[in-house]
């Protein structure tokens, strides 16, 4: 209560939350909230989360956010029709397709979609889709409208690499974190760790992969504790690990 009474001190135990990026706390019901869905589970989600204005000042905008291994691109002013999707550079930021696909119209007061964009997102499976947003009724209600279709699947352009078995320990970590690829040989091995935004903190130059049965190890020290993830790369495929560094 405002007037101090009904006090309480509240500690989470937050090592076990894996499969989201936030966890959330009640204060009517004093439990904790999940709002948002297991990551193996979406691709994009449609939320509400803290950007970063042209001039610096933090607000907390209604957009879209990308799944980890999630890519998009942006084309604009381009017609409805538009669908070169091989033009530019693929974008795997988390807020890549973001929510500057709307504006607020004072003369209505309300939102209106900014004219002749479209998007193209790419899943982790290699396929490709188009997003074309139609419209946002506003923060109150959330509801946007959208048309989605199915651009190319994954073998245009070519394969999509195979996932290769990876142990990756341990899990929660501190100063090290050691990876096994079981059953590969012969190959170079890449190692990069990343943060919830895709940012890049460490990459170990390439190494011999002997036998399944070699340690891989990653000097985390310096590194805030989080969620990250390990990505292992060789010409026998890739895997990408969920990992929680705590200190």
């Amino acid at each position: 209560m405002l007037d101090g009474s009904d006090e309480r001190t509240v500690s989470e135990d937050l090592n076990n939350v894996v499969n989201t990026d936030f966890s959330g706390y009640s204060l009517q019901t004093h439990q904790r909230v999940a709002f948002q869905p297991d990551k193996s589970s979406w691709d994009i989600l449609f939320t509400k989360y803290m950007s970063v204005q042209q001039n610096g000042t933090p607000y907390v905008v209604t957009g879209v956010l990308s799944n980890i291994d999630v890519s998009s691109k942006k084309f604009h002013p381009v017609e409805l029709n538009y669908n070169d999707f091989g033009a530019g550079q693929w974008d795997s930021t988390r807020s890549s397709i973001g929510w500057d696909w709307k504006v607020f119209d004072m003369g209505s007061f309300a939102y209106k979609i900014v004219d002749s964009s479209a998007y193209f997102v790419k899943p982790a499976n290699g396929d490709i889709y188009k997003l074309v947003f139609t419209a946002f009724a506003g923060s109150a209600t959330g509801v946007v409208k959208f048309d989605q279709a199915k651009a190319a699947g994954a073998w245009i352009g070519g394969p999509v690499q195979p996932t290769i078995e990876t142990i990756v320990y341990p899990n929660p970590a501190r100063e090290r974190i050691n990876i096994i690829i079981p059953g590969v040989s012969g190959e170079e091995l890449s190692l990069f760790l990343t943060d919830l935004t895709g940012r890049q903190l460490r990459a170990d130059q390439p190494v011999s992969v002997a036998d399944g049965s070699t340690v891989y190890s990653m000097d985390v020290t310096g590194v805030q504790p989080g969620i990250y993830f390990v990505t292992a790369s060789c010409a026998a495929g890739k895997s990408v690990t969920k990992v929680l560094i705590t200190r």
